[in-house]
């Protein structure tokens, strides 16, 4: 059996994946949504390497470029849905809407 860490008790996959969801169950809306946000920034950073990769066989990956450009266009709106979100969670928190 697979140990995942070693401690005044052996911990084995059960009781570990039991711990691991009463701790994401404790998880807040806000602080999921503050995740989400800096994953966006990652994923528009990444759009933004592939474009200017591809921008240098644009004439043989022109296909790639139109769809990195609509992703690029789409993960900047959600990164604005998601800001918006968080700013009205965090209103809710203080106890105003």
């Amino acid at each position: 059996m697979k140990h995942y860490w070693t401690g005044e008790e052996m911990k084995t996959r059960k009781p570990f994946l039991e711990r691991w969801k009463a701790g994401i169950a404790m998880v807040t809306p806000l602080q999921a949504s503050m995740a989400q946000q800096k994953s966006n920034y990652i994923m528009i950073i990444g759009l933004i390497c592939g474009i200017i990769a591809t921008a240098f066989k644009l004439k043989d990956f022109w296909w790639i470029e139109v769809i990195l450009v609509a992703g690029l266009f789409n993960q900047i709106y959600m990164t604005i849905a998601t800001a918006q979100k968080i700013k009205l969670l965090r209103n809710i928190e203080k106890g105003g809407v």
